[in-house]
Protein backbone atom coordinates (compact mmCIF):
# COMPACT_ATOMS: atom_id res chain seq x y z
CA UNK A 1 0.00 0.00 0.00
CA UNK A 2 1.33 3.29 -1.07
CA UNK A 3 0.08 6.26 0.32
CA UNK A 4 0.39 9.84 -1.30
CA UNK A 5 1.66 12.86 -0.01
CA UNK A 6 -1.38 14.44 0.42
CA UNK A 7 -3.13 11.75 2.08
CA UNK A 8 0.19 11.51 4.56
CA UNK A 9 -0.54 14.97 5.85
CA UNK A 10 -4.00 14.21 6.16
CA UNK A 11 -3.55 11.32 8.00
CA UNK A 12 -0.86 13.14 10.28
CA UNK A 13 -3.10 16.67 10.80
CA UNK A 14 -5.81 13.98 11.63
CA UNK A 15 -3.23 12.31 14.19
CA UNK A 16 -2.34 15.55 15.88
CA UNK A 17 -5.74 17.03 15.89
CA UNK A 18 -6.87 13.68 17.82
CA UNK A 19 -3.87 14.30 19.89
CA UNK A 20 -4.55 17.77 20.76
CA UNK A 21 -7.96 17.14 21.55
CA UNK A 22 -6.93 13.78 24.44
CA UNK A 23 -4.14 16.51 25.91
CA UNK A 24 -7.08 18.86 26.54
CA UNK A 25 -9.82 16.24 27.78
CA UNK A 26 -6.75 15.12 30.15
CA UNK A 27 -6.37 18.30 31.23
CA UNK A 28 -10.04 19.14 31.51
CA UNK A 29 -10.14 15.69 33.40
CA UNK A 30 -7.60 17.15 35.97
CA UNK A 31 -9.46 20.21 36.68
CA UNK A 32 -12.65 18.04 37.64
CA UNK A 33 -10.79 16.10 39.67
CA UNK A 34 -9.62 18.76 41.95
CA UNK A 35 -13.26 20.28 41.60
CA UNK A 36 -14.57 17.32 43.09
CA UNK A 37 -11.59 17.04 45.76
CA UNK A 38 -12.44 20.61 47.07
CA UNK A 39 -16.07 19.59 47.20
CA UNK A 40 -15.32 16.42 48.87
CA UNK A 41 -13.14 18.34 51.04
CA UNK A 42 -16.37 20.84 52.08
CA UNK A 43 -18.74 18.10 52.40
CA UNK A 44 -16.63 16.78 55.20
CA UNK A 45 -16.11 19.64 56.80
CA UNK A 46 -19.92 20.19 56.74
CA UNK A 47 -20.43 16.91 58.31
CA UNK A 48 -17.38 17.03 61.06
CA UNK A 49 -19.12 20.48 62.52
CA UNK A 50 -22.98 19.52 61.75
CA UNK A 51 -22.29 16.06 63.36
CA UNK A 52 -18.96 16.14 65.35
CA UNK A 53 -17.45 15.47 68.73
CA UNK A 54 -18.68 18.87 70.19
CA UNK A 55 -21.44 19.76 67.42
CA UNK A 56 -23.81 19.90 70.46
CA UNK A 57 -22.85 21.42 74.46
CA UNK A 58 -24.14 18.41 76.62
CA UNK A 59 -26.40 20.42 79.84
CA UNK A 60 -25.59 17.57 82.60
CA UNK A 61 -26.60 18.12 85.71
CA UNK A 62 -24.61 20.72 86.61
CA UNK A 63 -25.27 22.58 84.32
CA UNK A 64 -29.35 22.66 84.80
CA UNK A 65 -31.17 25.59 86.62
CA UNK A 66 -29.08 27.92 89.22
CA UNK A 67 -25.63 26.96 90.36
CA UNK A 68 -25.13 25.50 93.41
CA UNK A 69 -22.71 24.81 96.47
CA UNK A 70 -22.21 21.24 97.05
CA UNK A 71 -20.11 20.33 100.32
CA UNK A 72 -19.09 17.02 101.04
CA UNK A 73 -20.58 15.01 103.59
CA UNK A 74 -17.52 15.37 105.96
CA UNK A 75 -17.79 19.01 105.75
CA UNK A 76 -21.19 19.72 106.33
CA UNK A 77 -21.41 20.30 109.80
CA UNK A 78 -18.46 22.33 110.00
CA UNK A 79 -18.48 26.03 111.55
CA UNK A 80 -17.92 27.98 108.00
CA UNK A 81 -20.66 25.69 106.12
CA UNK A 82 -22.97 26.56 108.85
CA UNK A 83 -22.23 30.40 108.48
CA UNK A 84 -22.07 30.31 105.24
CA UNK A 85 -25.47 28.54 105.08
CA UNK A 86 -26.90 31.33 107.77
CA UNK A 87 -26.00 34.28 105.45
CA UNK A 88 -26.93 33.08 102.34
CA UNK A 89 -30.33 31.36 103.91
CA UNK A 90 -32.26 33.79 106.41
CA UNK A 91 -34.38 30.80 107.66
CA UNK A 92 -32.08 28.51 107.97
CA UNK A 93 -32.01 27.52 111.70
CA UNK A 94 -29.14 25.51 113.11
Amino acid sequence: MVLTKQAYIELKWKANYWQAQYEQLLQREAALKAQVAAHEATIRDLKQRLYGKKSEKSTGPERVGSPSLSVPASEANSPVVRAMAAVTDPLCQW
